[in-house]
């Protein structure tokens, strides 16, 4: 059992204070565990670590940016190739492409948030599970909600085929099944079970290292940075776009009780042991959760003010 003691530089103290500072109250926090701790990193100076974040923030500004310009340019793209065609169906079964594309996506967004924020150099994985659950749930709700939102007021279609509505329903109803499903029949997990079973059959057919059987033998990580972004993406997501679809929000309850037992699931029968982390990282994403009614409070001006061309008492 160890503690950290915090008290301001001794050059902000006055000789008289920093005398006495041991019969003054210090502000004590628990130590990292043990396995918390990215031994590697201590060596790192403060200053080389800040320098890591400033370059991992502007790269994933950048990758931002990128995915914003993807996504306005296959929903004008969809837009552009219904005007020609004009069948209903055809409109319905674009939205769902685009959907899916916009998913695969974010998806990739998520990865390059995940490797960019261990180029930081973080200390703990406490911080570094919060600064990626930070990341990916603020990145995948801007890149969702807003850009859907300014490509729609850039065409002026809200209502009709290919409008805001309608592909935000198509997003919803993804959404709601790609969490659980992406965790059941995750690719890389259904190509370890194939070379699990070729090398049980014949052990010597391959002529596997330790080292590569290890791989193929042992479950796929459980993420808990992405599971705590997962889960905030969603309650900003529903509460944006609540006002204008309210089935949004059953479907995201849905995708939470899903969730919930598919992670159980994976947790406890499919995933190697999660390391032992501290308590901040649920402290951080509860405090993330008083931005969910600032974002239905937002969505409820900006859409009343887009769609409905005013902006009414109960608004405010």
């Amino acid at each position: 059992f160890f503690l950290m003691i915090r008290r301001p530089p001794r050059s902000t103290q006055s000789r008289s204070s920093a005398a006495s500072d041991v019969y003054k109250r210090q502000e004590l926090d628990r130590a990292a565990e043990p396995t918390d701790v990215f031994w590697e990193n201590q060596s790192y100076p403060p200053e080389k670590r800040w320098w890591y974040r400033r370059k991992s923030n502007a790269c994933v500004f950048v990758a931002l940016a990128f995915s914003f310009g993807a996504i306005l340019g296959i929903t004008i793209l969809k837009n552009g190739f219904f005007g020609k065609i004009g069948d209903y169906w055809v409109g319905r079964g674009l939205s769902l492409i685009a959907s899916i594309i916009v998913t695969l996506i974010n998806t990739g967004l998520q990865l390059f948030i995940e490797y960019m924020t261990l180029e930081e150099r973080p200390l703990t994985m406490t911080y570094l599970f919060k600064e990626k659950a930070y990341k990916i749930a603020w990145a995948i709700f801007l890149n969702t909600s807003i850009i859907f939102l300014l490509t729609s007021i850039f065409t002026q279609n809200f209502w009709g085929p290919q409008g805001l509505i309608e592909s935000i329903s198509w997003l919803f109803m993804i959404s709601s099944l790609n969490g659980p499903l992406s965790l059941l029949i995750h690719p890389i997990h259904l190509y370890k079970l194939w070379r699990r079973r070729r090398i049980t059959k014949d052990p010597e057919r391959d002529g596997l290292l330790q080292i590569q059987a290890n791989y193929y033998f042992e479950g796929p990580e459980f993420s808990i940075s992405g599971k705590y972004a997962q889960d905030l993406n969603i309650l900003l997501f529903s509460a944006f776009y609540a006002p204008i679809i309210p089935l949004g929000v059953f479907l995201s309850l849905l995708e939470i009780i899903l969730g919930y037992w598919t992670d159980k699931y994976e947790l406890l029968h499919r995933s190697t042991w999660p390391p032992q982390i501290g308590k901040l990282l649920a402290r951080s994403m509860l405090f993330q959760l008083k931005y969910v009614p600032i974002a239905f409070s937002a969505g409820n001006l900006i859409l009343s003010r887009i769609l409905l061309k005013r902006l009414l008492l109960l608004d405010w």
